[in-house]
């Protein structure tokens, strides 16, 4: 990687630039120059710091905020619907029946919000306690729904725990296609299968149903899955026949390599 210091020597501040690395991906780095005298001649060092993991954290945030008003705030509203409807008098079914669909939402909310808690209290979120969460939410789920769920998981050994944003990510990942699935697939019978290895997390949803890609009416489930994963910098595969698929992976090693200082003439 090569630049010119002279267009920057003048800054005092630091400068964030985007550059594009060895391996060719695209990356935020902050530039600090700063002179440096050496046999008597004055030269500038360019000390370059990889910003990527900060800029993730303040997209994290921003993301963490977005799906809670997208989650929970979209269930508040339907409760809230839901409710004046039954004061108005609006509604033709049955009062119990509008009273299970609220107490329904309220489980689903809260099960989201604990998992989301769970994720961030925790100081070092593992593979573990994530497909556990994952576990809970969708076993619950496909039971409430008289839906048969079978879980299928495989952790390499000595893998680092995921990122608190890949945990977030696959967490509402796995929510859009259990929802999809519950509402659209008339299915029996819904497959997670988790597999962590050192370069690759490997995710499937599967279900019997009639197939997700033959309804013309999909919502914003699948696009908000797809936009997930290119997020991560990952990959996305739907199949739609003898039921749904939908597989994705999810690289790991996703560190930029070191950033060595440049040396430039003054």
């Amino acid at each position: 990687m090569k630049f010119s210091a002279r267009p920057l020597q003048n800054r005092k501040d630091p400068v964030e630039l985007e550059i594009i690395n060895e391996q060719g991906k695209h990356c935020t780095v902050e530039v600090t120059l700063s002179p440096v005298t050496i046999n008597k001649e004055v030269h500038t060092v360019a000390i370059l710091r990889d910003t990527s993991e900060r800029n993730r954290s303040i997209e994290l945030k921003k993301q963490l905020v977005q799906d809670l008003h997208d989650g929970v705030g979209g269930s508040l509203v339907n409760i809230k619907l839901l409710s004046q409807m039954v004061v108005d008098g609006t509604i033709t079914q049955p009062t119990e029946t509008i009273l299970k669909n609220i107490s329904d939402i309220c489980d689903d909310s809260i099960l989201e919000i604990r998992s989301f808690m769970d994720i961030l209290d925790a100081k070092a979120v593992t593979w573990e306690s994530l497909f556990a969460d994952l576990h809970q939410y969708c076993a619950k789920a496909a039971e409430s729904h008289q839906l048969q769920f079978i879980k299928k998981s495989d952790i390499q050994e000595d893998v680092p725990g995921p990122s608190v944003l890949l945990a977030l990510n696959l967490f509402k990942i796995v929510k859009e296609g259990m929802t999809n699935i519950i509402r659209h697939a008339n299915a029996k019978e819904i497959h997670l299968s988790l597999q962590v290895g050192q370069d690759n997390l490997h995710c499937s949803l599967k279900d019997n149903g009639s197939g997700l890609l033959q309804k013309k009416r999909q919502g914003r489930g699948l696009p908000n899955i797809k936009n997930r994963v290119v997020q991560l910098g990952g990959k996305l595969a739907i199949n739609g026949t003898n039921g749904t698929s939908i597989s994705l992976v999810i690289p790991l090693n996703t560190a930029s390599p070191p950033l060595l200082s440049e040396e430039q003439d003054d």
